[in-house]
């Protein structure tokens, strides 16, 4: 079931803070929820992003793609996790939707 309809199941008709972290899957979930996206009825998106080539995590720029044309812009990076070697490996994006 996509997030919009869920949303419109349950009657929710905003959310704050959504929280994506769906092992590679992320682009997806947020396809899902594109209708609230569109509809700015999403204040901030949390989404565990990927510097690496693996399934694990989606890619950075992918879900910066998808966000920015729809009024979110990148606020910062939180619990990062960094490889042996110091390289960042994977962290929470946190997106805030523009006023507007």
């Amino acid at each position: 079931m996509k997030g919009d309809d869920f949303c419109k199941n349950q009657d929710i008709p905003r959310i704050d803070i959504l929280k994506i972290d769906t092992e590679g899957f992320d682009l997806e979930v947020l396809r899902g929820f594109s209708g609230m996206i569109k509809s700015k009825k999403i204040g901030f998106i949390c989404v565990e992003v990927g510097f690496l080539e693996d399934q694990g995590h989606s890619s950075l720029d992918k879900v910066m793609c998808f966000l920015q044309p729809l009024g979110y812009r990148l606020a910062g990076f939180y619990d990062s996790s960094y490889s042996s070697r110091g390289n960042l490996e994977y962290t929470n994006a946190l997106f805030i939707r523009l006023k507007g």
